[in-house]
Parts: structure tokens; C-alpha cells; sequence
């Protein structure tokens, strides 16, 4: 419980005088609680039925199964070792599939990538990103590069383009995951399958470039094994960019 709730049940329980509170002589930034009178009584008559409660619930619990308790142990130890979210990340993950792009989801890659600019942006694209949110085809693989996508059952819920920079480099860049769907693994799994992919092609680096504005990203980035460098001759700047980051393979 935190510290708001029990004074607050504390000050329940005084209200009903079950307990009373003295200042404590040894520190004055504490209390001292104790069962009043009334409180000690009530605590006796309370006890049987608290006792005959535990019985009937142990009764209830192993009717069904005799080792009811030590399955409600086990799995208490088990979601202390991995959370019940760790566990449901872990599978939404398991059901994640990251496609290649095809002609049928040219327009999701513009519908998921030009609002969130925008957003970013504050309302205005620069002219590299307006060429490619509407054209991935020739911009990210007639280039050399890919666009993916991540599937989760029959939904299109993120992306990222991988853009070829030159034959031994690729960057990868327009990385968006549906923000219903986001702290659930998908962005990372969307950048495992651009290092794979440049693994592949027998790339020797992969770059991004992002704002300053983006700290979440930047500590996935760096978990990924990204480091901070210069832009290579073969990468476009954009004005954005405030912080280059790059993975040698």
C-alpha cells in the first residue's frame, strides 16, 4: 500500500475508534498507532470468524484441485520472475509478423507515416519526406532498399523503410508502430529485421537519424547496439537531424 492510503485507512479505523494515535517521542515526523479498547474487543470476536473464513476458503480452494495452494505459489513466484505485461509483450511479439512491402500497401505506408510527421513536425514536411511517404516504391526499392511492415493478426500496425545509402551502407528511417500497439516489442522487432536484412546484403553499417526530441527511441537505440557518428558522405541530412547514430555489423 502506499504511504496516502494507509493514513488514510488509519485515519478510518481512529474515526471509528478502533485505534488511537500518539506522536511518537522519538520522532516527531511519525505516529504511534495502537488498537484502542473498542478495537481489542472487536479483534476478538473478529478472529474466530476470520479463522472459519480461512478454513472454508482452504476447503473451497482444494475441492477443485488438492494442490490448489502450491499452484497459486508457483504461479505467484513465476510473475515475480517475468510480469503478467512482460509475459502479454512476449506475446503479442510471438504473434508478430514483419512483411516486405507489396503494391496493395503502398497507401497504409503513407497513412501511418505522414500524420505522425506531421505531428512531428509541427504541421509541415520537408520536401525529402513528401517525396517519400508518397512514393516508397522508388524512393526506399528501386533505390537498392526495403519497406516493412508489422502484422499483428490482420492489422497493419507499424513500419519502417531501409534505405540503401551505397553498396556497403543502408540506413533505415520512417520507423512509426500504431501507439495502440507501442512498449510491446514491435518497434524492435521492425529494426531487427533491418539488420538482418542489411546482414544479407553484406552491409557493413546501419545508420539513422533522428530529432533530439525522441529519448525513448535514442535508449532503444542504444540497447540495439547503436553508437553516436558523423553522417557518411552518401547520407541526405535532413534539417531535423539533430543526433546520427550508426551499428557496425
Amino acid at each position: 500500500f502506499t504511504h496516502i492510503t494507509v493514513k488514510n485507512i488509519v485515519q478510518e479505523l481512529a474515526g471509528e475508534g478502533l485505534v488511537e494515535i500518539k506522536p511518537n517521542p522519538n520522532d516527531k515526523r511519525s505516529k504511534l498507532i495502537s488498537l484502542s479498547a473498542h478495537g481489542k474487543e472487536l479483534l476478538k470476536s473478529l478472529q474466530p470468524i476470520w479463522k472459519k473464513f480461512a478454513e472454508v476458503m482452504e476447503d473451497l480452494l482444494t475441492t477443485g484441485h488438492p494442490d490448489i495452494a502450491n499452484i497459486l505459489s508457483r504461479i505467484d513466484k513465476e510473475l515475480i520472475s517475468k510480469s503478467l505485461f512482460e509475459r502479454m509483450q512476449e506475446e503479442t511479439v510471438r504473434k508478430l509478423k514483419v512483411v516486405d512491402y507489396k503494391p496493395s500497401l503502398k497507401g497504409v505506408f503513407n497513412a501511418m507515416v505522414e500524420p505522425w510527421l506531421l505531428e512531428v513536425l509541427g504541421g509541415e514536411l520537408e520536401e525529402d519526406d513528401r517525396y517519400t511517404v508518397h512514393n516508397p516504391e522508388s524512393a526506399y526499392l528501386k533505390a537498392g532498399g526495403f519497406v516493412f511492415y508489422a502484422k499483428l493478426e490482420d492489422r497493419i500496425v507499424g513500419c519502417v523503410a531501409l534505405k540503401r545509402l551505397d553498396d556497403e551502407r543502408f540506413e533505415f528511417a520512417k520507423l512509426y508502430v500504431n501507439p495502440n500497439y507501442r512498449s510491446q516489442g514491435i518497434a524492435t522487432r521492425l529494426i531487427e529485421r533491418c539488420i538482418s536484412r542489411c546482414k544479407e546484403n553484406d552491409a557493413s553499417e546501419l545508420w539513422l537519424q533522428t530529432p533530439m526530441s525522441m529519448p525513448k527511441a535514442h535508449k532503444l537505440y542504444y540497447q540495439l547496439g547503436f553508437q553516436d557518428g558523423d553522417a557518411p558522405k552518401s547520407m541526405l541530412v535532413l534539417n531535423r537531424t539533430e543526433k546520427i547514430m550508426y551499428m557496425s555489423l
